[in-house]
Formats: C-alpha cells, structure tokens, sequence
C-alpha cells in the first residue's frame, strides 16, 4: 500500500477522534479506507470512510492496521497546514509515515507498530434519516460546550422549524439556544437527550468548517464530517 495525502486533515482526524476512542482499526482496501469502532462505554459509534485519489494511492492486497488513537495523534501533532505524507505498508505489518514540508522536503520520518488484538468484525446496515441540518461547527461546538457548564446532558427539542437545545442543572436552572431551519417540515417534531461530553469532544477540534446533524425518532442521533473525498460519522445514542 502507498498513500499521500494531507499530513493536517489525518491529524485533525486524530485529534477529533483521540478523547472519544481509544484504539482505531483501519481498513485499507483497494479503492477505499474505512474505520469503525466504538467509544469503551458503548455509548457512540464512530464511522470513516475515504476514497483516496487513484492517482495518489495504491493498495493491491487488503490489510487492517489497528493503533491507539492517541499514539496517531503524538505522531502527528507537530504537521503544519500544508504539509503532506506519505503512508505505507512494511513487511512486518507497521505502517511508516513520511510528513513533507510544503516544499516537498522530508521532514519526519515515523515507524508505527500495528497492536497485538484481534480486531472486532462490525456489520454496517445503511440508514436513511427523517432529517438533516448543517450548522456551523464553532456555532455548534460552543453552544454545546456552554451547556456543558450547566449540565452533562443536552435535550435537542425541534419544533414549528426551530431546533432548540437546551439543559438542566439538578435545581432547575436553564439554559437553551434556538435557530430556525425554514428548510424543516413545519410539522415535524423532534424530542431526545445526549450526553454532552461526546459531542463537546467531537466537535472541539474542528475538522471542517460546517456539520451535518440527521436526526430519526427511531435512531441514534448522527453527527458527521463530510470531507474532500469521504466522511467521518459519529452515531450517539438517546438517553430517553
């Protein structure tokens, strides 16, 4: 297998990812590259899917890598904006990066060791969801992160095509932030509560500029990333 890519989207990756999961299995197959995995309490479930450039990756013969998310994200922290890597496959099953300037000189050069476990098989069913939205994710992120002041957990409410969220303290204080979506069905009704610190965690970082939030009354709410040529997805379950 080779890869290049960008150097900062794998560690903004990384870093979204490295509070929420502690080990990652990568999929590396012939057109694409997938991850599941859930969060030790399985409580959310984190799905990535990329389609890599043909031109700019190779992989003739499928293989999974697992690694503790945090080690990815010490490997990768220090790559500026416009620096890119190279990935690749070893004989003893690690995977060696090689992260370049901008100016096509390398810079650092990493050996990682895949984990010693047996990688659990996840069966993905396809789901379609009443409703989606897209929020700004700073606008996002701080409206949860505020809330989180106040509470562990957050009710998202939508109701006459506004979304509301909102949380309670154990002696009754309030506190919720409201928008209107004229693009939600007039009639459509919404009504479940999350735990706060997965979706504080998840949108900290900031992986892209915009999140898509779907939401069905009969699944786990979803928060996804769609990036340049995949998509990251966080599925959280309701705690009503």
């Amino acid at each position: 297998m080779r890869f290049l890519t960008s150097a900062f989207e794998w560690k903004c990756l990384a870093d979204t990812l490295k509070d929420i999961l502690t080990e990652c299995f990568f999929l590396f197959e012939e057109k694409k590259i997938t991850m599941n995995n859930v969060d030790p309490q399985k409580v959310v479930d984190v799905y990535y899917e990329e389609t890599p450039d043909p031109e700019k990756y190779i992989c003739a013969t499928a293989f999974q890598f697992p690694v503790y998310i945090q080690t990815l994200y010490r490997v990768l922290r220090g790559v500026k904006s416009k620096d890119t890597m190279e990935m690749s496959d070893l004989y003893d099953g690690s995977l060696q990066i090689i992260v370049y300037s901008e100016f096509g000189c390398p810079k650092n050069h990493i050996s990682l060791k895949p984990l010693k476990e047996e990688i659990p098989t996840y069966i993905r069913n396809p789901r379609t969801y009443e409703v989606g939205i897209s929020m700004l994710n700073d606008q996002f992120y701080h409206i949860v992160h505020d809330l989180g002041a106040l509470s562990r957990q957050v009710t998202i409410h939508v109701e006459d095509q506004t979304i509301q969220f909102k949380s309670r303290d154990e002696s009754g204080t309030e506190s919720s932030y409201s928008q209107t979506f004229t693009e939600l069905a007039p009639s459509y009704f919404f009504n479940n509560t999350y735990l706060l610190k997965f979706l504080e965690k998840y949108t900290k970082p900031g992986l892209q500029k915009f999140i898509n939030i779907r939401m069905d009354k009969n699944l786990p709410l979803s928060v996804v990333y769609y990036l340049d040529r995949g998509f990251l997805e966080m599925t959280i379950a309701g705690l009503e």
